[in-house]
């Protein structure tokens, strides 16, 4: 406001001077110019005042020219009294002339405030956009950059101006590290908006690399020639950062409804092993929730004697970057303790850094159970097989060897159990041959019950003397995949 001010006072103090020097100049020479050239000697200071200052300083000029004109080389000299015709077109003319002139710069000035105006306001637009904007000429050398642009390439303005633009603007595809073609030169050749490959990274003067997208358009001059070109690039790293943690949250969404429906109770835990997750089906089993289970606080959820077992085994496991594999038990919301077998495993990004760990837990209390009921019948099994009176022999269905034997097959051979073990029929009765020991075993895996006697010794030599028969029964096993015996020694 101040310097329009200023302006203005500057235009108006042109207007009032003007005339004034012109009248110096003019009045010496009127003895030689006599009344020839008087107010067109004044007309140059009409338009000097009327060009800076517009229509009213120029009408200001166009007066007092015409004043002073009329007054100091007029005749009657030192009057303002017009005595013909003459002087008073030439006043009248010479007014309007001033008229126009002021009018036509008035028009000029206004037009050109507009211009600086919008070319302000265009300035100012570029200037606070977050776009980035570089302006090239038709030899796609560079004229313009906005502040962002600045920031995107490490190139003030004053540096870039006049570079060519493959200079300023460095661009190459991050993943082959190619250089991508120059857009200002694409513009140029096909006349039409271009917009940059997927995957382009902008190489900024001091070397900082940052993933863009972009678009160049050719700049139409008045003709419809094309006279220059203007890209306009972003920054892309935020908006990748945002896709790429929303593409997280909805995978983390989706594993989240698949741990739910899983029977198993599912866990994650970070690389150095505090867990950060627990599925409903942990909370609904143990009745506490997941906030007071994370970290390494669910180890309080564990039987006394396993809790201190299990976290050393944990440990190591992360320690050792291998998997973990455990059995433990976990108290039920009731207060009973159920056996778990839990596994986890770690998982690794594409440098083989472990990123998380994920494990389930399965609820092996029935397996337990079972196995230990079957672990009793066995225990029942061989106290009553031991105590039997007659010598029980288990063989392997393919070459019949001895896989198992009761005390009483021990005592009657004079063997140990762990050296009859692996032994074949063969070994301990002289009375059988290959041929025999195949028939049976032929004969047993087709589910028939065989009985067979024999009258050899059949005692370890270096054991007490004897000699006695031998009377057997064999059958297969259910299993079909062992065949049983028994046989019962009789002496005389």
């Amino acid at each position: 406001m101040i310097d329009r001010t200023r302006a203005r006072l500057i235009a108006y103090g042109l207007a009032v001077v003007a005339p004034a020097l012109t009248l110096l100049v003019r009045w010496p020479l009127d003895a030689v110019l006599g009344d020839r050239v008087l107010y067109m000697a004044f007309f140059p200071a009409v338009l000097l005042a009327a060009y800076f200052g517009g229509f009213w300083p120029g009408l200001l000029a166009t007066v007092l020219s015409g004043l002073a004109a009329t007054y100091f080389l007029v005749e009657p000299l030192f009057s303002l009294e017009i005595t013909t015709g003459h002087d008073a077109i030439a006043v009248t003319l010479f007014v309007l002339v001033g008229m126009v002139i002021s009018g036509l710069s008035e028009s000029r000035l206004r037009s050109q405030r507009r211009t600086a105006a919008s070319e302000r306001r265009y300035a100012v637009t570029l200037a606070s956009i977050g776009d980035a904007v570089i302006a090239t000429d038709t030899q796609a050398r560079v004229t313009f950059l906005n502040p962002a642009a600045e920031t995107l390439t490490g190139w003030p303005l004053a540096d870039a101006a006049g570079r060519p633009l493959a200079e300023v603007f460095r661009i190459v595809n991050e993943r082959t590290r190619q250089p991508v073609e120059d857009p200002a030169a694409k513009v140029l050749r096909s006349g039409t908006v271009v917009g940059l490959a997927n995957h382009t990274a902008l190489l900024a003067r001091d070397g900082r690399e940052t993933p863009i997208d972009d678009c160049g358009a050719p700049i139409i001059d008045e003709r419809g020639a094309i006279g220059g070109v203007v890209l306009v690039f972003r920054d892309v790293s935020q908006r990748r950062q945002a896709e790429e943690a929303e593409v997280l949250r909805e995978s983390e969404r989706r594993w989240q409804s698949l741990t739910e429906a899983l029977p198993q109770l599912v866990w994650s835990a970070t690389p150095d092993g505090a867990c950060d997750y627990f599925s409903t089906q942990w909370t609904a089993h143990t009745g506490v929730a997941e906030a007071e289970l994370l970290g390494w606080r669910w180890l309080e959820t564990l039987h006394p004697e396993d809790r201190e077992p299990t976290r050393q085994f944990w440990l190591e496991s992360v320690a050792g970057r291998h998997p973990y594999d455990l059995e433990y038990r976990v108290r039920r919301r009731d207060g009973e303790y159920c056996w778990f077998k839990t596994r986890g495993v770690p998982i690794r990004d594409g440098s083989g850094n472990i990123f998380k760990w994920f494990g389930t837990c399965t609820d092996i209390t029935d397996l337990r159970q079972t196995e230990e009921a079957l672990r009793a019948s066995e225990r029942r099994f061989r106290v009553f097989v031991d105590h039997a009176a007659d010598a029980f022999f288990l063989h392997g269905e393919d070459d019949a060897r001895v896989v198992d034997v009761n005390l009483r097959a021990c005592e009657s051979l004079a063997y140990t159990r762990d050296e009859l073990l692996g032994m074949t029929p063969l070994d301990f009765d002289p009375d059988l041959t290959p041929a025999l020991v195949e028939d049976r075993v032929r004969k047993l895996l087709a589910g028939q019950e065989i009985a067979f006697a024999s009258s050899s010794p059949v005692r370890r030599s270096r054991s007490r003397p004897g000699t006695g028969g031998r009377t057997g029964r064999s059958s297969p096993s259910r299993s079909g995949a062992k065949l049983s015996g028994r046989a019962a020694e009789d002496s005389s």
